[in-house]
């Protein structure tokens, strides 16, 4: 589809050449889906689709439209990091007449400024106080979209996204929910009353292999082995320094951040230093960062075409990093996975660790094939490369490593139902005095993930369960139906 045609769906003329000006000349099939299943109208919708495909472009479009058409739009990401980098994404469309904002901290401020804002920007923990908060602007919003919508997951994040969504089922906010391939994206379509955008594309073909460390060699799934000459004694280093030797832009993927610095200034050692004017320039940004630690380590690393990027870096060396990545002058960047979460930062070849260290188990132990699946996907460059391929440094075995390749995303479940999540997000909707009687509680709790997902589940049992322990805690004052929070629950 053409993006001349989105005129015809209510955009205008300045936002489809503000997309031109960005290279974008159609549509690609996922977007072209998403516009035929009714991303213009009142719909929500859940599309999930392969990291790279152009899934934050669909809820562009979206937001646009209905910011033109008078409302406020609102963008939710699971980090900070993230959120400053969308942030920075939509600052482009001030360009045509919108006020960007964003609010990432600051959770008992019901935030009224933000309604001089036509998007909003913000976490999910962020959003989730403001909707208690309810600000005068809240009413005027008409669209709320979930980035990261399979973090529905994850024991912490999870249940904030549930109740974000399940307020907005209850006020018909409408939703776009934006997810990596997952096991089952249409039970997340059927909860959110959904459209479902479903597909497998991707811009650049992706080709998998393992490296099997015993004859140091990869093995990819198209059966080419190719051979690796370099052993320094350690599978990360000897394909990081194998890749910049054959010239092929590498992202490495490590589960953990001191691990991802360690690597980069290890590989640093084997590079030289370059210069160069487009060098000197990125440079210059640098020395904004914030500590002496970002500019001299950091500046020392990259100028030896090599980088590192994780979220505790401050947003000035992120950014520096991914520019320097973006216009190749950076080899090879050591990541912990929030690069391949939200950053549209994709490479010739991504190298994944499928272990990292669970600190509730003291071990290390195998990450989902989903996750491994979003690392994956950031190999191959649209514009330079035919394929990417994505290479698995730390399996087990070959075998192990194909069983990731072969296999299929998991499912992702609810997590509302454990006692803490329960009891934590029970106390807020009293506190907020969203609910007032347990009647109230159970109808906003009950539209939630993890209750659409087990209707066997006793939930007016659990709910009065945690109400009677946040009373035993002097948290809540119950008084029959009837339930409101105490200055200390308060």
């Amino acid at each position: 589809m053409l993006i001349e045609e989105l005129e015809k769906y209510g955009l205008s003329k300045n936002y489809i050449d503000l997309l031109k000006s960005r290279g974008i000349s159609e549509l690609n099939p996922i977007q072209a889906e998403a516009v035929e299943k009714g991303v213009f109208s009142r719909v929500n919708m859940v599309v999930s689709a392969p990291t790279a495909s152009g899934k934050t472009l669909i809820a562009e479009m979206a937001l646009v439209k209905e910011c033109m058409m008078g409302f406020k739009g609102v963008y939710l990401t699971p980090l900070r990091a993230l959120a400053n980098e969308k942030y920075d994404e939509f600052k482009a469309l001030e360009s045509i007449g919108l006020r960007i904002g964003i609010s990432t901290g600051d959770y008992d401020q019901p935030a009224e400024y933000l309604g001089e804002y036509d998007l909003v920007i913000a976490t999910y923990e962020r959003f989730d106080s403001i909707q208690r908060l309810k600000p005068t602007w809240l009413g005027k919003t008409s669209l709320v979209v979930i980035d990261e919508l399979h973090s529905v997951m994850d024991p912490d994040r999870g249940p904030v996204i549930e109740m974000i969504a399940a307020r907005a089922l209850k006020h018909g906010l409408r939703i776009i929910g934006l997810s990596a391939t997952i096991g089952n994206p249409g039970d997340l379509a059927e909860w959110l009353n959904a459209v479902l955008v479903s597909s497998s594309w991707r811009p650049v073909k992706l080709i998998e292999g393992v490296y099997n460390k015993k004859e140091t060699e990869i093995v990819f799934q198209d059966n080419r082995v190719e051979a690796v000459d370099i052993d320094e004694g350690d599978s990360v280093v000897n394909l990081a320094l194998h890749n910049l030797k054959n010239n092929h832009q590498t992202l490495v993927f490590i589960h953990n951040r001191k691990k991802v610095e360690e690597y980069a200034q290890v590989v640093s050692q084997y590079t030289k230093t370059r210069s160069s004017r487009e060098l000197s320039s990125v440079m210059e940004k640098l020395e904004e960062a914030p500590t002496r630690y970002e500019r001299e380590l950091l500046g020392g690393l990259i100028e030896r075409g090599v980088g590192f990027h994780h979220a505790g870096l401050s947003h000035i060396s992120r950014r520096v990093v991914e520019e320097a990545f973006r216009r190749r002058l950076l080899g090879i960047v050591f990541a912990t996975p929030t690069l391949a979460a939200g950053v549209n930062l994709p490479a010739r070849r991504v190298l994944v660790s499928i272990k990292r260290y669970d600190s509730t188990r003291g071990r290390r132990v195998n990450i989902s094939v989903s996750e491994y699946k979003q690392m994956a996907g950031r190999a191959g460059r649209p514009r330079y490369d035919e394929v990417g391929e994505a290479i698995i440094v730390d399996a087990s075995s070959v075998q192990e490593g194909f069983k990731y390749i072969h296999g299929s995303p998991e499912p992702v479940y609810g997590n509302l139902a454990s006692d803490k999540g329960l009891r934590i997000h029970a106390l807020s909707i009293i506190a907020s005095q969203e609910a007032r009687s347990i009647g109230e509680l159970h109808g906003l709790l009950s539209k939630t993930f993890t209750a659409w997902q087990n209707p066997g589940l006793d939930l007016s049992s659990r709910v009065r369960d945690a109400l009677r322990l946040l009373e035993d805690l002097k948290m809540v004052l119950v008084d029959g139906d009837y339930v409101r929070a105490s200055r200390l629950g308060r």
